[in-house]
């Protein structure tokens, strides 16, 4: 009984583990917190700003990947218009805010990540943040593009490219957040192994299940 006990449970565990694996890669979905101190910006009244989001398609197909937002905090600041939503790659898939800036800004980012064509000769799509000036020109910061935030995609099962730049005492940070369904994975993997390792040491000490 013991030792059918013992195989059935080890193949569970070996089940859940081969799933949360095929879960995180079938869905190919990407979580990022992001933040943004701007109290230096805030220091300067009278100047106006524009939250800039962009995501320029790279690979052979336009339309194959979506930036979704949500839990916008302007740490004080305001905006003109509504913040953005949704952003589909595309040549000229820009959305524009002018902004009155806050003490930060924070939000949280959702990001597909399909990729097409030949990596040799297509690009990823690339999702950047920015913040511009007055005269519409980006900020400059330490990023080669001047983006606070820049994310590319990468072929379907790799891990995409996500980085944070600054710009005197403006920093950025991004941190990924897994998606729930990977929480959940994770949690039916430890209970397996848990039970795993009860059923063992029950049947080394030779109770019954």
């Amino acid at each position: 009984m013991c030792n059918t006990l013992w195989s059935f449970y080890r193949i569970l565990t070996i089940a859940l583990v081969l799933a949360f694996i095929s879960a995180a890669r079938a869905q190919d979905i990407f979580a990022y917190n992001i933040l943004l101190n701007t109290s230096g910006l805030s220091a300067n009244p009278g100047v106006s700003y524009t939250l800039d989001f962009q995501f320029n398609n790279g690979d052979a197909i336009l339309g194959n990947n979506t930036v979704t937002f949500s839990n916008f905090d302007l740490g004080g600041g305001t905006t003109s218009a509504a913040l953005p939503t949704t952003l589909t790659d595309g040549f000229a898939s820009d959305y524009q805010d002018p902004f009155t800036p806050g003490d930060h800004i924070s939000f949280t980012l959702t990001m597909t990540n399909a990729f097409s064509g030949d990596p040799n000769l297509y690009s990823p799509d690339e999702f950047t943040f920015s913040i511009l000036d007055g005269s519409g020109n980006d900020i400059n910061t330490t990023s080669p593009n001047g983006s606070f935030i820049t994310i590319d995609t990468s072929e379907v099962g790799g891990p995409q490219s996500a980085s944070a730049y600054s710009f005197g005492k403006i920093t950025a940070t991004i941190v990924a957040v897994p998606e729930p369904s990977i929480w959940l994975l994770t949690l039916l993997g430890l209970v397996g192994m848990g039970i795993l390792a009860l059923t063992r040491q029950n049947c080394a000490s030779g109770g019954e299940i």
